[in-house]
């Protein structure tokens, strides 16, 4: 054991945190001789000139070594393990963060869905710790997390589905549906929330605690609240200039019944 690692083995040893343990190799190279790793009690080290040294252990260790280490799919660490919310724990790779929850276990997170979960709280937000790998849609990808399911095409990008909504989009088929892929999060109006999807709005009201689904044109505002319970709002599946008297991207604003 030498330079980076053996460093980063004294630091972790003399911390207050995970501790590798005594050596249980000597330092041997990885894969294309790139970067070297140091095998301990409880884990190991990697070292790679581009990414310095780190420690990985055990659940992320598991998941890393059954991808192939670095040279699978997440690379060489970045970041040693840290804590997160709820007692979980994650670790930042080359391409991808693993996150790991007592409730969950440890899945990765990248990409877009890595972008749309951090925009909106990661772990902390309504959608939780993930409780899957990203897997294959309908022309697209998704990955399930604790408060809702993410969902990306080339179309639509990323966006999450949660709640009543994904319930009445799962009933009708998902993204092989009428409704398509999601292509909005969802969004606050006045009498409750809507979410825009490829072939349609659906509208939840706290009036009925229902979910409707929008129709392509509306005769008039009173077929507006027949229909969604509330106002229709530009960008949403049937809303036009004509309904929009004011023209302030509300239309039938009253309640005409």
């Amino acid at each position: 054991m030498r330079g980076a690692i053996e460093q980063e083995w004294l630091r972790l040893q003399a911390g207050t945190g995970f501790k590798p343990g005594a050596p249980l190799s000597d330092e041997l190279p990885t894969a294309g001789a790139v970067g070297a790793f140091n095998t301990f009690q409880n884990g190991v080290i990697h070292w790679s000139p581009g990414t310095g040294a780190h420690e990985v252990h055990g659940a992320f260790y598991g998941y890393w070594a059954g991808q192939g280490w670095e040279r699978g799919p997440l690379g060489y660490p970045l970041t040693n393990e840290q804590g997160a919310a709820a007692g979980g724990v994650f670790q930042v790779f080359q391409s991808g963060t693993l996150y790991w929850s007592p409730a969950t276990g440890a899945h990765k997170v990248s990409g877009s869905f890595y972008q749309l979960w951090a925009s909106l709280g990661f772990e902390r937000s309504f959608l939780g710790f993930p409780t899957s790998e990203e897997l294959p849609a309908a022309g697209g990808v998704f990955q399930r997390f604790q408060g809702g399911t993410l969902y990306w095409s080339p179309a639509t990008g990323a966006h999450s589905v949660s709640g009543a909504f994904y319930s009445h989009w799962a009933a009708r088929g998902w993204e092989r549906g009428t409704l398509g892929y999601p292509t909005s999060q969802e969004l606050a109006g006045a009498n409750g929330v809507y979410q825009n999807f490829q072939g349609g709005t659906l509208t939840w009201t706290r009036a009925s605690g229902v979910v409707r689904q929008s129709k392509a044109f509306y005769a008039n505002c009173t077929d507006v609240w027949n229909t969604i319970g509330s106002p229709l709002y530009a960008g949403q599946q049937g809303y036009s200039r004509d309904l929009d008297r004011d023209g302030d991207g509300v239309a039938c604003e009253v309640d005409p019944r």
